[in-house]
């Protein structure tokens, strides 16, 4: 009886040592999927986004229900609206916007983050809505317990790849 214990503990050791390299392997898996990501795009939720000279801030708003006078503000970094675009009245789903960084006086803003803030009148009342932005990924890392993979974003900082809504 006690050899069989002996043979047990030694079987439940290797299962341990197999699944451990399993794991191992798996994660390995998961780094060189990740990396592939690195150059490419992301839609994520957020209210801050990148002007720069060759890219525009755009992403979307996401309208849980018919919306009239859908306005998308871009704000620097004290709060004060530079530039607000008129979307009109669109349908429930999800809305497209896009900033090229030109001013109302014809001017271009200085390249960097700009809030972004959606509003439309819903149902009669004024509504703030949820908002997500196109970001470049810069790097991508494994992290242990639950967060996973996690993203850098060219100037926005990291996001859990669970956050990612579309990767083009």
């Amino acid at each position: 009886a006690q050899m069989a214990q002996f043979s047990t503990v030694e079987g439940i050791g290797t299962l341990n040592d197999s699944f451990s390299n399993f794991a191992n392997s798996l994660t390995s898996g998961q780094a060189l999927q990740a990396a592939s990501l690195v150059g490419k795009s992301v839609l994520v939720p957020g209210d801050q986004g990148l002007v720069s000279l060759n890219k525009n801030l755009s992403g979307e708003i996401v309208l849980n229900d018919k919306a009239s006078d859908l306005r998308v503000s871009f704000l620097d970094s004290n709060g004060v609206p530079v530039k607000t675009i008129n979307l009109g009245t669109q349908e429930q789903g999800n809305v497209s916007y896009q900033w090229d960084g030109l001013l109302d006086d014809g001017t271009y803003t200085n390249p960097g983050a700009y809030q972004v803030k959606a509003e439309a009148t819903v149902n009669g009342t004024n509504t703030t809505l949820q908002t997500y932005v196109n970001a470049d990924i810069e790097s991508v890392a494994l992290s242990g317990g639950k967060k996973g993979i996690q993203l850098s974003l060219a100037g926005l900082g990291n996001v859990n790849f669970s956050e990612v809504k579309k990767i083009f």
